[in-house]
C-alpha cells in the first residue's frame, strides 16, 4: 500500500523559515504582551505589581525549561521535543488568552516560557539537521 502522504525532508530554506519563526517565540511574547498590562489590570481586577510579575514568571520558565531542551532532544530527538514545545507554548497562550484570574494567567505564562525555550535550542539544532556533514568537515 502506497503512503498517502509522504514526509519530505527539510530543505535548507524551509528550516531557515521556520527558524526564523521559532525564533522570535520569546521575543513576540513579550514585546505584543507588555503594551496591553494597564488593560490586563483592569480585566482581571488586579494590580500593577502582580501583572509585571507574570512577565518575571514567563521569563523564568523561559530560563529554567533551556537546561532541559538540549538534553531532551539528545534523548528523544530534535523534531518531537520541537513539536511538544511549540504545542505547550500554544496551548497556554490559549489558556493565557482565557484567564479569568491572576493565577490562571501565571500559570498559563510559567508553561509559555516553558514553551517558548525551544527557540534558544532551535538554532543550533536546526545547523545540524540541514547542512550534511560533508559541508561541515569542510569549512
Amino acid at each position: 500500500m502506497k503512503n498517502r502522504f509522504p514526509i519530505e525532508r527539510m530543505t535548507e530554506t524551509r528550516t531557515a523559515i521556520l527558524g526564523a519563526y521559532i525564533v522570535t517565540l520569546g521575543s513576540i511574547s513579550t514585546s505584543i504582551y507588555t503594551p496591553a498590562l494597564p488593560e490586563m489590570v483592569l480585566g482581571l481586577g488586579t494590580t500593577d505589581a502582580a501583572m509585571k510579575f507574570s512577565v518575571s514568571i514567563f521569563f523564568a520558565g523561559f530560563a529554567i525549561s533551556q537546561l532541559f531542551c538540549g538534553p531532551l532532544s539528545d534523548i528523544y530527538g530534535r523534531r518531537p521535543v520541537t513539536i511538544s514545545f511549540l504545542l505547550l507554548y500554544i496551548l497556554a497562550s490559549f489558556a493565557a488568552m482565557v484567564s479569568t484570574s491572576i493565577e490562571m494567567l501565571l500559570v498559563s505564562r510559567l508553561i509559555q516560557g516553558v514553551g517558548a525555550a525551544i527557540a534558544f535550542q532551535f538554532p543550533a539544532q536546526s545547523s545540524e539537521i540541514s547542512i550534511p556533514a560533508s559541508r561541515l568537515r569542510e569549512s
